[in-house]
């Protein structure tokens, strides 16, 4: 019996440091596990870090050629409405210049009436002079 006692003792000491040993290969293995998952979570937030980063900087040109678009599309407008009204003034003086030269067209061809007049008269007058 005490053969049988010291066998177990034996075999129980065996399993114990067997179980020691698994026990050390499983936190050894869970570090491990750990370390790998805390480098890749580190890397992701890292990427994801710098793809803020890019995105923030794409956003803020985006934006800055929005606002220059605004300001261009602005001055556009104004510049359109100055042409616009640009164009109404020389209309309205090109309509006043047709009035004055109809004027001037009416008064000159008054004038030639009137000297064609005098000479007929004059011309007359002088066939009828004997």
């Amino acid at each position: 019996m005490a053969g049988e006692v010291r066998l177990l003792a034996e075999e129980s000491g065996t399993a114990a440091a067997s179980i020691s040993t698994l026990i050390a290969d499983i936190q050894r293995t869970s570090a491990d596990a750990v370390r790998v998952v805390d480098e890749q979570a580190r890397g992701a937030f890292e990427r994801i870090a710098i793809g803020t980063g890019t995105l923030r900087t794409a956003l803020d040109e985006v934006g800055a050629f929005a606002t220059a678009n605004v300001a261009s599309t602005e001055r556009m407008a104004g510049a359109s409405t100055a042409a616009t009204q640009s164009v109404q003034q020389l209309s309205s003086t090109a309509e006043q210049l047709r009035g004055v030269a109809a004027r001037f067209r009416a008064g000159a061809g008054a004038e030639r009436g009137h000297r064609h007049r005098r000479g007929v008269d004059r011309v007359g007058a002088w066939l009828s002079d004997p």
